[in-house]
């Protein structure tokens, strides 16, 4: 897939480490997310390890901003409903537009217009 290095893995995190991502909790995937220098694509794949997560998939420096904004416990469960409320939080406070691609390439008039209100209620 695009911008996916080779021998990486992209699909349901179940498939990889027989656990869905949601049953992870946010301190657990911080601790999948973290950069480990020098290990290769390779290894980081066969360790299980994370990129991009969940619905709107956070890459590590802004999952770690996200829930440090939000000062959401690392025993916080990464369930449909925390998703969205971190999509909510990076909404409100950095807009979407150059920062999700998703919305640019898939979403409808209707759906951007709806984003960019809910940009436009930073609170």
């Amino acid at each position: 897939g695009r911008g996916i290095p080779e021998g990486a893995f992209s699909g349901p995190y179940k498939e990889l480490s027989g656990r869905d991502l949601t049953s992870l909790s946010i301190g657990e995937i911080m601790d999948l997310q973290a950069k480990r220098p020098g290990m290769s694509n390779a290894e980081w794949y066969r360790q299980g390890r994370l990129h991009a997560v969940g619905r709107y998939q956070f890459i590590g420096d802004t999952f770690a901003r996200v829930v440090k904004g939000m000062k959401l416990p690392p025993d916080t469960k990464f369930t449909p409903e925390i998703q969205d409320q971190m999509a909510v939080w990076l909404i409100r406070r950095d807009g979407w537009r150059g920062v999700w691609i998703g919305p640019t390439d898939h979403a409808t008039y209707a759906e951007r217009q709806a984003l960019d209100k809910l940009a436009r209620s930073r609170g």
